[in-house]
């Protein structure tokens, strides 16, 4: 992962109000009064977190950053030119000379113990499976959808397929009426080849501005 003194701090803070604002993570990444380095940390860990439906219809900026983050072609290079010292090396001392032995007859305790040892099972070791490193988010290839609420209207918005629908929004506590607003938005936007991770968002914005089916 590229170190946080090789990030620009102005870009970090821009994709982390942009991946607020869509409307897709579970919890809004903090960005005013933390450090830096800290919110850094919050961004990967809030993108790493989100399933893949999901990732690939965050913010182009967003997947920009974020795989520019976890990609340093150079870092394994440059981690070596750091680690290497030839003052510190050290020689290994050679082993000390040991003494042919004439055959003997009968075996040697030596010889007992090493054929004791063949005859003996050995125990299974148990390899941990290595790690996979953080894979990059692809790239969306789904119609980019954006849903907003404003003067108590939901508006759904499908700009490259010039889609567009507007729901008048009940009062927050008409769970009946709210219920069929929501079937009308889903329906919409799956007639739009909406995926599971805009429907998602759609439920979202709903949810953010108060409009709970519960």
């Amino acid at each position: 992962m590229i170190a946080y003194d090789r990030i620009s701090y102005t870009d970090l803070k821009s994709v982390c109000k942009s991946a607020n604002l869509s409307g897709l993570l579970p919890e809004n990444i903090r960005h005013v009064a933390v450090k830096g380095v800290q919110m850094y940390d919050n961004f990967i860990s809030a993108i790493e977190k989100l399933p893949n439906e999901v990732k690939i219809e965050l913010p182009e900026d967003v997947i920009d950053f974020f795989n520019y983050a976890i990609s340093d072609p150079d870092a394994e290079q440059e981690q070596e030119e750091l680690d290497f010292d030839p003052k510190e090396v050290r020689e290994e001392p050679e082993p000390e000379f040991e003494p042919e032995f004439e055959p003997e007859t009968t075996p040697t305790p030596v010889r007992k113990a090493k054929k004791k040892a063949a005859e003996e099972p050995t125990e299974a070791v148990k390899v941990e499976p290595a790690k996979e490193p953080t894979k990059k988010v692809a790239r969306l290839s789904t119609t980019p959808m954006t849903p907003k609420i404003e003067d108590s209207k939901l508006t759904i918005v499908f700009k490259e397929l010039n889609a567009k629908k507007t729901i008048v929004l009940p009062t927050i506590d008409d769970k009946e009426k709210l219920k069929a607003v929501r079937k009308k938005a889903m329906e919409f936007a799956v007639e739009n080849g909406a995926t599971k991770g805009q429907l998602c968002n759609i439920s979202k914005i709903l949810n953010m501005a108060g409009y709970y089916m519960r």
